[in-house]
């Protein structure tokens, strides 16, 4: 939702957008589209303009926002090591295992976070433009 709002955003740019207008064009409740673009607009990647006249637009343009700027606004971290945490073991193994998943899950959140930053909004819209899909690998 939140990558589907950038754009709508995107490609709005520089005309404000409300809430409204934006819930309307991905099908979500402007209350979502309000919390979704807030954590857009605290990570620096959209402006909130108040007012009867007000809205949202980009705060960046859309070749330099990135898939990763837009993830890590939502979610703050990668993907697996925010859901790693086994509990405190009190054998040496289990202290071990601990150590060999976490490091793994560090690896595995850097490479989300390589791939997610080579995909900005403006290629998003090229591509979709196109009727072209987007390679990640």
């Amino acid at each position: 939702m939140a990558v589907h709002a950038m754009c709508v955003l995107s490609f709005r740019s520089p005309h404000l957008s409300s809430a409204v207008f934006v819930g309307e064009n991905i099908s979500v409740n402007p209350l979502i589209v309000k919390r979704i673009i807030g954590a857009m607009v605290k990570a620096g990647l959209a402006e909130a303009v108040l007012g009867a006249r007000g809205g949202y637009r980009l705060a960046r343009p859309a070749e330099v926002v990135t898939l990763w700027d837009i993830y890590y606004a939502i979610q703050g971290s990668g993907p697996f090591l925010k859901r790693h945490g086994m509990p405190e073991s009190n054998c040496d193994e289990g202290r071990a295992i601990d150590r060999v998943v976490h490091d793994l899950y560090t690896d595995l959140d850097l490479v989300v976070e390589t791939r997610l930053k080579r995909v900005t909004l403006a290629s998003i819209l090229q591509s979709a433009m196109k009727g072209e899909r987007i390679q990640l690998l």
